[in-house]
């Protein structure tokens, strides 16, 4: 499923992995491939309905990376990605960024973060496991990337954070304070933005980390450094962003 955030009139695809980059029921040959994409365009040509233009863009992106999903490319940079699905789904990232097709954004979920039992501690157990895997992966996609890493911003975000006070089966429900994690091109990096709310009684929110900041004054200062060209009054329409530096 595409993400919300990445509903409008700009071509957007959800794709579970580049192999499925194809028309069903007709993987290979590639001479098969080809012969429906050609009968489908002529059944749709002309068609500027909703469905029409959406069928005229999967058609032209199953031909235009119909070499990209039939590739088997290794890891570059001397990248070893651990194993997961966070990991695959960025070493194919990387071979799309490598491709140069016209990509401008992609989305990857990793999850779930949802530890209401056994969070465990920072030593072991499953968040610490999870921030392990995330690492080496991020760490190895920016090895695959090589020279690419330039041009590539990665920003990781999540809808909410857990409670500062643990529960009774050793896990954390649902919490308001969260943070974000900005890597790449452009990021001025290497230190803290923003400003810690504090754990006094007084400085919590129903007993729970406050909320510091808007995340989309974040995305705001990487949306003017990275698509300068963009309107930020239409990506975020009636807000007010506030200076934040997570840019250089």
């Amino acid at each position: 499923m595409a993400p919300t955030a990445l509903f409008g009139p700009a071509e957007t695809m959800a794709v579970s992995g580049l192999s499925n980059l194809s028309l069903l029921g007709g993987e290979t040959p590639i001479d098969i491939q080809d012969r429906a994409r050609r009968a489908l365009q002529d059944l749709w040509n002309g068609d500027t309905s909703l469905l029409g233009r959406s069928m005229a863009s999967t058609l032209k992106a199953t031909r235009d990376l119909s070499s990209l999903a039939r590739s088997t490319e290794p890891a570059r940079g001397g990248a070893t990605y651990p194993d997961g699905d966070l990991a695959v789904s960025l070493q194919q990232t990387a071979r799309l960024i490598r491709a140069d097709v016209g990509t401008q954004v992609v989305t990857v979920d990793y999850g779930s973060w949802d530890h209401h039992t056994d969070i465990g501690t920072v030593d072991d157990g499953e968040l610490q496991s999870m921030v392990r895997t995330m690492s080496e992966s991020l760490a190895a996609f920016f090895s695959d990337l090589r020279t690419d890493a330039d041009r590539v911003t990665v920003v990781t975000i999540s809808e909410f954070g857990r409670t500062i006070s643990e529960n009774g089966s050793a896990g954390a429900e649902h919490g308001y304070g969260n943070c974000m994690l900005l890597l790449g091109a452009g990021v001025n990096g290497g230190r803290v933005h923003g400003h810690w709310p504090g754990l006094d009684t007084a400085e919590l929110v129903d007993g729970d980390l406050a909320v510091s900041l808007d995340y989309r004054s974040v995305f705001a200062e990487i949306v003017a450094k990275r698509f300068p060209d963009a309107s930020l009054s239409q990506v975020f329409p009636d807000f007010r962003s506030e200076d934040v530096g997570v840019m250089a």
